[in-house]
């Protein structure tokens, strides 16, 4: 794969944002978003995303020990639904 990759951290709290170089290769840290509401955080986000001409969207996804889906993951399936619904770059969680 190649191209610019953003990676979405998202919190309770806030919602931190890296950008990769244009090879996909590196990522450095663009922004932390203080988080509002999770389809205006969304949005926040897609807006990144087309300003910065990505080809993927990556959302982490903290899963527990032994592979379980904790509360935190089950947070970062739905925010990358609803992103999901408003941009059309693919999007994985990892």
């Amino acid at each position: 794969m190649s191209g610019r990759v953003l990676a979405v951290d998202t919190g309770e709290k806030r919602v931190g944002i890296a950008l990769s170089d244009p090879t996909g290769t590196i990522a450095a840290p663009l922004t932390v978003l203080p988080h509002v509401q999770m389809i205006e955080d969304c949005k926040r986000v897609a807006q990144l995303a087309i300003e910065h001409e990505v080809d993927l969207i990556v959302i982490g996804q903290a899963l527990g020990a032994d592979g379980e889906t904790t509360r935190q993951a089950l947070h970062a399936q739905k925010f990358a639904g609803q992103l999901g619904m408003i941009c059309s770059i693919p999007i994985v969680l990892w």
